[in-house]
This record gives structure tokens, sequence and C-alpha cells, in this order.
């Protein structure tokens, strides 16, 4: 295999045992690290004093070398995963593209901006910080040359809106997310919610709260 300075290297009979030793196979395939871990759940293996993704090292020794550029995508989503049948090498761009956290792919999959307007071909513009919509491009440029030439403007709410009204039945949440049956519920006031936009809310809660107990000041023992 060949570690990331460039160098190739064979993995001795005592590597290998302390490799698989630190892999648990579970009940739908995934072979689960149970060693080092990253903060985002990934395994780390310890070789010639480098530590190196463990599910790479078990690619490399059991598939082979990864393309160079190319990175190991989860197939199952299990970050803790080391099983190749569940590894595809691909592109860094496909790679986010794929994940279902990552706020690029989630952006790429909004069908509508936060004001309602649907991206369409015609509506869209690409700005600095990705994809923007046109029409509240053009509602802003409205707005601040009415401001400056001291005119009156109002905006037509659009019917699906944070500020405004929203359609009885939406086709997507406020980000954009579609209300498929997998990815909606109906909260105790028999309102229609986004569980994509949940999942999100939470993991950002509790990873506030992690921080939270990692600053605060430890009381003398």
């Amino acid at each position: 295999m060949t570690l990331p300075d460039g160098t190739r290297h064979r993995l001795t009979e005592k590597q290998l045992n302390r490799l698989w030793g630190s892999v648990k196979p579970n009940e739908v395939g995934c072979w689960i690290w149970t060693g080092q871990r990253t903060k985002l759940d990934y395994g780390r293996f310890s070789l010639r004093r480098k530590i190196l993704p463990a599910y790479r090292v078990t690619y490399m020794v059991l598939v082979g070398e990864i393309p160079a550029g190319l990175h190991l995508d989860h197939l199952c989503r299990v970050h803790a995963c080391c099983n190749p049948a569940h590894l595809e090498p691909v592109t860094c761009r496909e790679n986010i593209m794929r994940s279902p956290i990552a706020l690029a792919a989630i952006n790429s999959r909004k069908t509508h901006c936060q004001k309602g307007h649907e991206f369409t071909p015609e509506n869209t513009v690409m700005v600095p910080t990705g994809r923007g919509c046109l029409t509240c491009q053009r509602e802003r440029g409205r707005r601040r040359y009415a401001e400056a030439t001291g005119r009156d403007y109002t905006v037509e709410v659009p019917s699906y809106s944070k500020q405004g009204q929203r359609r009885e039945d939406p086709d997507v949440c406020v980000h954009g997310h579609e209300f498929t049956p997998e990815n909606t519920y109906i909260d105790p006031r028999g309102t229609k919610r986004c569980r994509t936009c949940r999942t999100l809310q939470d993991r950002r809660q509790r990873a506030k709260q992690k921080q939270a107990r990692i600053n605060a000041p430890k009381e003398p023992s």
C-alpha cells in the first residue's frame, strides 16, 4: 500500500493482526471500527508514526490502491465502517454531493429559495456563495433604488415564504427540502414539518452542547 507521503509499505503480520483486531462486523454487513475514532466517527489506524483513516487502509489491503485524486465514499453512510464492499472511489465533488448533511449538497437539492421562488434556469444566477435567486436579486435592487430616491416600495409577499403566509399544503419546506413521505411528520399542532431540518437542528444543538461542556471550567478536585 502507498502511504500519504508516497512511500510504499507492506503491512507486517503484527500490523495486520492489530488492524483486523479492531474490526467487528455487525448484522447489516458493516465492519465497525472499534479502535480510536475521529470526532466524525471515522476510524484511525496508526502506521509508521502516521495516523491513517482505517477504512482507507482496509480498502488498500483487500482491494488495491485508491486512484489518485479520488475519495472513498461510504455507501452505507456509516463512518465507522471499514468494509471495502461499502466503499466506492469517487471525486471529492461527488462525495460531497452524496452527503445527506453537507451544506453544499443540501443547497444543491433545494428547489426554491428562502422567499419561495423556484430555482428555474431563468431564475437562477451564480453568486460568490453559490446559487442565487434572480427574482430576489432584482427585488433587492428595486428596494435599494427606492430607498435612494425616497420612493415607496412594496413587495408582493409570495404564497410560500418565511415572512408571509404559506400555502396550506407546500411541496417543499422553507429551506427547500421536498416533503416526501419519508421526510414529513406532523407536529402536535397539526402542521406539516420537515424531518431533514429537524435532524440538522438537533445535530447543531448537540454540537453546541458538546462544545459548551468542553469549554466549561473544570471544578478543582
